[in-house]
């Protein structure tokens, strides 16, 4: 038994950041023994992913031209190179 809840414990862990929130949501009406513990062991991942989402947000906000610039330079690099060098 614990080894499944540990293998569950992953596979939540590993869950798209709007799939944990519906987990996490569903999880708050089930009625369980210890109230309060599993949702706080399913909101910290949760909250995790939203943090780095908002932080990746911050970066490409401030650089997202530099990166997209960068992006287009490489891909341009690549076609160039199978264009003259193939």
């Amino acid at each position: 038994m614990v080894i499944l809840l540990i293998v569950i414990a992953i596979v939540y862990c590993c869950l798209p950041w709007y799939i944990e929130l519906a987990c996490f949501i569903v999880n708050l009406f089930i009625p369980d023994t210890f109230p309060f513990i599993d949702e706080l062991l399913m909101f910290v991942p949760l909250i995790h992913k939203i943090k780095k989402i908002v932080a990746l947000s911050e970066i490409l906000r401030k650089y997202g031209k530099l990166i997209l610039t960068i992006a287009i330079a490489l891909i341009a690099a690549v076609i160039a190179y199978f264009i003259f060098f193939r």
